[in-house]
């Protein structure tokens, strides 16, 4: 497991010496902070502070961070549809703060030691928690999300400290 972002980019600019992966929270809620102020300032319908890319073995491959990216509806919409293989988007979304509800409501989270009794082919078994599927994810962490239809959401994880991040990560966007 790789504990390092290599290629980190603030506005578009490549930040030379990356950024430790236990950093990340950290940045994503600086930049979330000042999109609410952004929001407030601009009167967008989303202001998108980052987008983390991973790779297909659940890698972090670039983490992007953006100070000032107010947007409509329809620009937000075009632009997020069209970021190649983002697993994450964040953004403040103008309906979310008038209401003054988080925009995503995360409960019943849990991490899970994965027990490898299923199958490995995929299109067999769609039980992360005990598919062989990705043997080398050892953990996996299950969270429902209100109003999506396909809960619960389980994402697997090489390492429980990795798993134990994501969960912070998730309690610190649904606060």
């Amino acid at each position: 497991m790789n504990r390092y972002i290599e290629r980190v980019f603030i506005d578009d600019q490549y930040q030379y010496g990356g950024m430790l992966k236990k950093d990340l929270s950290e940045a994503k809620k600086t930049f979330y902070d000042n999109a609410v102020k952004v929001l407030a300032e601009t009167g967008a319908d989303h202001v998108v502070y980052c987008h983390i890319e991973y790779s297909e073995d659940g890698e972090i491959k670039s983490a992007h961070f953006y100070s000032r990216l107010p947007m409509d509806e329809k620009t937000f919409d075009e632009r997020t549809r069209t970021i190649p293989g983002t697993d994450y988007i964040g953004a403040v979304q103008k309906k979310a703060v008038e209401r003054r509800v988080p925009l995503m409501v995360v409960t019943n989270i849990n991490i899970h030691k994965r027990t490898f009794e299923g199958v490995s082919d995929l299109t067999k078994s769609d039980n992360a928690i005990t598919s062989k599927y990705y043997a080398s994810n050892k953990y996996a962490v299950s969270y429902d999300m209100e109003g999506y239809e396909h809960n619960p959401i389980v994402r697997c994880f090489r390492t429980k400290k990795e798993a134990e991040q994501y969960v912070d990560e998730l309690k610190g966007e649904n606060k």
